[in-house]
């Protein structure tokens, strides 16, 4: 139910009667009986002065508050100070404007509001008015006051107020704005849950020396903004002997000619963003609790000075798209939070001297038009220059650097002076570049939001830094510093092959064998001597591979239950092949029939990639038992098309595929199977298997002995193995003299000739000759002499020890060609070891 009408009883603080009778009362008490549309009755007090002037009117609601809810008229006479008291002010928007119209006589206002309620939408829009003092107490606001054109003289002061539950409801930030209002003070603004809410001071002027200190704003704010300002002198420091200061502030798009802190601690938001600064900035960090101040998009037209008492600075400090006209300095500090200077120009130089930063540096997009000194530094994480354009020096003299600095382009190739006298990088293993990638990644996202994850171009940009630094010492005559960077450049470029063989797995094409070949290469380098930087680890590496020859020419020496085993296992390894060759015909006329009858469709590259894959393991055990010249050729046109003719790769597997099925249905591939069941076949599968099985375990040692090369005390061990081969054997250290003699490669024939029955050597030598040996002594050395015919002969089957060791031989002849070849290896990277480390 609405409140019955009311009227303004009007009441002076003097008897009318000793008023002079210049004063017209009457129009006065008239001017005011029909001011307001009122609800309930509306007291105004009118006060003179001593010289019968008036000083205020007090306009003072019931204890139930009265509404007023229009204004009539204005006031035709001046007063110096107006009062409402427990008044709700329910207005259209028209006569909001005519509230602080009221007073037109005054040039100056003072006005107290004092537990009023703004219960219009529109009545705290305020627009082209002076005050001199105003003032808002226990109030409570439906909207946001919205002070517009508007000059502040002494005081502004808004306490113990509170906004309507309307205004928490609404989608308003600012509870109070300031539009191109004139300042001679600030304001003091204490309202209810002011944590919620923001102020903002759009382009103001600010006629006097501005302090901020914590009592300014009442209490803290979620934010106060201050954008688009000009300050002449502005300062933050203590009041009364308070030392904190916990309001946050915004400064955007503003300018200052002068900015100071003094003895505060500021446990706020303070951030920069968009502005101009005109005179030095001296940042104190100990003055600031936030983990990020932001000078983003900002410019300095003087030099930007970091000063620090304790000479550590905790905070992440942004200058994104910042111009710096002059020198940014940051010398002998600690940094332990992240730098960042994406898209920054700098007129003059960078400066960080003496200094070891903790946390990532970001230069990304930036530009220096002189130069860059980080001399006497170190960054223990990346420093990230990607895209970045140097036109004068970069000084890295007594610089370290945990990670080699991030420059996408080539920096060399300018017309720069690059001091990196001195400099050091970490040597990092392949694994902790591995891991570097990814961390590197994971930082350049988060100011690259369209940064592609492509590890390859990554790793290639990183090994790209390195040699460059190694082509700067180049260039300078100081090959032995430089060397120190090729390792971590190969570590990088086995990464990238890495990286590129899984992108390609991706995207369904079959990795390059030419990059499997070089990952291969790269990793042998890298475990035996590290990219021949090792001295240690190569010495100990090809004393442990002579240790391993040593052993297994032990093995052969009592090799006779080795290849009895073999010969009574090699059924399995019949019935395997035989089981994977019925699975390949299965595998593939099951393809042909669910294709052509039930048009179940396939991905006919990829199943011609599988069939082909199959048959090249069907010809290669057709080599292993036929020794068959037309599975080595197939072999090499395979291996020829996939690593030259990549143009043509299509054209060549249709060519080997329709080869490999003619052969396989039409030149007798069926019969190998029940060939195996042959006596004649069976032979050859067991030989092949007993020749090669010393050279596959000697094969399985050099990796093994790779995989542990860093397991320093199992190396040790396998190479106190080959020192003490070395000293039974010396030989086993003479690579080709006489390793592929005539007597080595029967050795184990003619021990095995030697120790045979007299009576059975001249059974098998009549055999092999038609005339008979005159003796024993003869007998044997005719075995001897035609030992091709022997071994090609069906004699062995009555002589087994003659076939085992013919056998033997045959196998350690291939084992000493590995062994030879691996041997060669680690002399080279011996001797390449040495030179690098200046031995020889």
């Amino acid at each position: 139910m609405d409140k019955e009408k009311g009227k303004i009883i009007v009441e002076f603080n003097k008897d009318i009667s000793e008023l002079d009778n210049d004063i017209p009362i009457k129009v006065i008490k008239h001017s005011i009986d029909d001011l307001f549309e009122v609800n309930n009755d509306l007291l105004c007090k009118i006060e003179f002065e001593k010289s019968n002037s008036i000083n205020k009117i007090i306009f003072h609601g019931n204890e139930d508050k009265t509404i007023i809810n229009n204004i009539a008229k204005y006031l035709d006479f001046s007063f110096n100070e107006t009062i409402f008291e427990n008044i709700i002010f329910k207005l259209s928007e028209f006569d909001c404007e005519d509230l602080f119209k009221l007073f037109f006589k005054s040039s100056e206002f003072n006005i107290s509001f004092k537990n009023c309620v703004f219960n219009s939408n529109n009545i705290q829009r305020i627009h082209d008015i002076k005050f001199k003092k105003l003032y808002f107490s226990n109030c409570e606001f439906n909207d946001k006051l919205y002070f517009n054109n508007c000059v502040f003289d002494t005081q502004f002061l808004i306490s113990d107020s509170r906004v309507s539950d309307k205004f928490k409801n609404s989608q308003n930030k600012e509870v109070v704005v300031f539009y191109d209002c004139n300042f001679d003070c600030l304001p003091l603004i204490h309202i209810e849950e002011s944590q919620n809410y923001e102020l903002l001071f759009k382009t103001p002027s600010f006629n006097n020396k501005i302090n901020l200190n914590n009592n300014v704003f009442g209490n803290k704010y979620k934010q106060v903004k201050f954008e688009n300002v000009i300050f002449k002198d502005i300062e933050f420091d203590s009041e009364y002997d308070k030392n904190t200061f916990e309001q946050n502030i915004s400064f955007v798009r503003s300018k200052f000619e002068h900015i100071a802190f003094y003895g505060i601690e500021i446990k706020s938001n303070i951030n920069f963003e968009t502005c101009i600064f005109n005179k030095e900035f001296e940042y104190v960090d100990e003055l600031f609790h936030q983990d990020k101040i932001s000078f983003n998009n900002s410019t300095f037209n003087h030099n930007f000075v970091i000063r620090s008492n304790s000479k550590e600075i905790n905070r992440e400090l942004s200058f994104e798209n910042v111009t710096f006209n002059k020198d940014f300095k940051l010398n002998n500090k600690a940094i332990n939070k992240i730098l960042n200077f994406n898209k920054a120009k700098f007129k003059n130089t960078l400066e960080i001297k003496n200094s070891n930063l903790f946390d990532n540096i970001n230069l990304d997009n930036a530009i220096f038009y002189q130069g860059i000194d980080f001399s006497g530094s170190a960054f223990q994480k990346f420093v990230n220059f990607y895209e970045s354009q140097i036109y004068k020096y970069c000084n890295f003299n007594t610089t370290y650097f945990k990670y080699v600095p991030i420059f996408k382009t080539d920096i060399t190739k300018q017309d720069i002076k690059i001091d990196i006298k001195f400099m050091t990088i970490s040597d990092l293993s392949i694994d902790d570049l591995d891991k570097t990638i990814g961390a590197y990644i994971n930082f350049v996202s988060l100011f690259k939001k369209d940064f592609k994850n492509e590890e390859s171009k990554i790793v290639k940009i990183f090994r790209e830094n390195f040699s460059m630094f190694k082509g700067v010492l180049l260039s300078k005559y100081n090959s032995f510093e430089a060397s120190n960077y090729k390792k971590q450049e190969l570590y990088l470029k086995e990464l990238e092959l890495k990286y590129i063989n899984k992108e390609s797995l991706k995207k369904s094409k079959p990795p390059k064998i030419k990059d499997k070949l070089d990952i291969l290469m790269l990793g042998i380098n890298r475990a035996t001597s590290d990219h021949h930087d090792d001295l240690y680890q190569i010495i100990m590496f090809t004393f442990a591979i002579i240790g391993g020859y040593f052993m297994l020419n032990c093995i052969c020496a009592y090799s006779n239950e080795i290849v009895d085993i073999v010969q009574e296992n090699v059924k399995y390894g019949k019935i395997l092949f035989f089981f994977f060759v019925l699975f390949v015909n299965f595998l593939f006329v099951t393809m042909l029939i669910l294709y052509w009858f039930f048009q179940i469709y396939f991905n006919m590259i990829t199943v011609l990639r599988i069939i082909i894959q199959l048959m090249m393991c069907i010809v290669i055990l057709e080599f292993i038992i036929q020794e068959a010249i037309i599975a080595i050729l197939i072999l090499f046109v395979y291996l020829l098309a996939k690593i030259y003719f990549k143009k043509f790769q299509l054209l060549f597997k249709l060519i080997l595929f329709c080869i490999i099925v003619y052969l396989w249905y039409n030149h007798g591939y069926f019969s190998y199977i029940a060939d195996l069941a042959n006596d004649i076949q069976y032979v050859k599968f067991e030989y092949f298997l007993v020749i090669t099985s010393f050279s596959a375990v000697f094969i399985a040692y050099v990796y093994i002995c790779i995989s542990i090369c860093r397991k320093r005390l199992i190396l040790f061990f396998l190479a106190s193995l080959g020192v003490f081969g070395i000293f039974y054997s010396p030989s086993i250290i003479t690579p080709f003299l006489g390793a592929f003699s005539e007597d080595a490669r029967n050795h184990y024939l003619y021990k095995a000739i030697d120790e045979l029955d007299s009576q059975k050597a001249l059974e098998l030598s009549k055999q092999i000759l038609a005339k008979e040996p005159t003796s024993e002594l003869n007998a044997k050395k005719i075995l001897k002499d035609y030992k091709d015919e022997l071994k090609s002969s069906k004699l062995l089957e009555k002589s087994p020890e003659l076939k085992r060791a013919i056998a033997i031989d045959g196998g350690v002849l291939r084992l000493n060609i590995v062994y030879y070849l691996v041997l060669a290896f680690c002399i080279f990277a011996l001797q390449k070891t040495m030179r690098k480390n200046s031995i020889i």
